[in-house]
């Protein structure tokens, strides 16, 4: 049966542990895995905008010897995606899909003859989170001694975090404005499983203090209502916020970001900040999993 990376629970402490150990090795050296996936080819599917996702996810795919197939939006009329997904299988070795509709993806993993992996959806982005966790390994190398904290809406980013990151030891503080707070049921999930590394905070200025790394997200997702400026006047990152976090705390964002808006328009530039080396992970993290996860 093929395993999916639906969310990122698929997955056990000892399997992440391997896979973010090969993203690594991905990284020190690309080109060892040059025919790891010679003749295998996966399938790219986006029912949502995407750069980094399509371009990480196509690159790795060149870099492992195999074939990527960005699908073209037909002119007949619609088919099912649960149809689709099986005449994919007779050509490809797995599908990546990027959707709003996280049903979507549960309901062709029930068909699905091949593995599927979630580029992002409305609730979950776990392929951001496996290159964000890289990343902290690779400067911290311990996770069990690194606080993350989350500032910004309670948006997918947050929701898997809260979901994977404590897995692997990291400590994760959050604060979200009031009416943008994370999905309920995935953080009753999150604090069943984590409570103990979990912590909310009402004021981002309280959440912050003495972490390794600060986080955060543009306050409007792609196919969400509007929000209110106003409620996030006070969640915006920038140096006084980042003053008050561990000294040498590293900025992050997944992007595309708003400078100026969630985050002060030079600290993206400055020495915290380590989002290109974020982006730049995604490419590896990539490459680890589809080795794993295509027989």
């Amino acid at each position: 049966m093929s395993k999916h990376f639906l969310t990122g629970m698929e997955f056990n402490l000892k399997e992440w542990q391997k896979l973010i150990a090969l993203a690594k090795a991905c990284k020190q050296n690309p080109s060892a895995f040059s025919e790891h996936l010679k003749g295998r080819a996966l399938i790219l599917l986006f029912a949502k905008p995407s750069f980094r996702t399509r371009l990480s996810f196509t690159r790795a795919m060149q870099l492992l010897g195999g074939a990527a197939i960005e699908s073209v939006a037909s002119t007949r009329k619609p088919e099912p995606l649960e149809d689709l997904v099986q005449v994919i299988a007779g050509y490809a070795d797995a599908v990546m899909l990027r959707t709003h509709e996280d049903k979507i993806l549960t309901d062709l993993a029930k068909v699905a003859k091949i593995p599927i992996i979630n580029g992002l959806t409305a609730l979950h982005h776990p392929c951001q989170i496996f290159a964000d966790l890289c990343l902290l390994e690779e400067i911290y190398h311990d996770l069990a001694q690194v606080t993350l904290c989350y500032v910004g809406a309670g948006n997918n980013i947050l929701h898997s975090l809260l979901l994977l990151a404590p897995l692997l030891g990291v400590k994760i503080h959050y604060s979200c404005p009031l009416n943008y707070a994370p999905d309920k049921e995935i953080l009753e999930l999150a604090n069943t499983l984590h409570k103990d590394k979990i912590k909310p905070f009402k004021l981002p200025q309280d959440a912050v203090k003495g972490v390794d790394a600060v986080y955060t997200d543009v306050w409007q997702s792609m196919g969400f209502k509007a929000v209110d400026p106003k409620e996030f006047a006070l969640f915006q990152v920038n140096a006084k916020l980042m003053s008050l976090a561990a000294p040498n705390a590293l900025f992050l964002h997944c992007m595309p970001m708003q400078r100026g808006v969630e985050v002060a328009k030079t600290l993206p530039d400055s020495p915290c900040s380590k989002i290109f080396m974020q982006s730049e992970y995604r490419l590896y993290a990539q490459m680890a999993l589809l080795m794993t996860i295509i027989p």
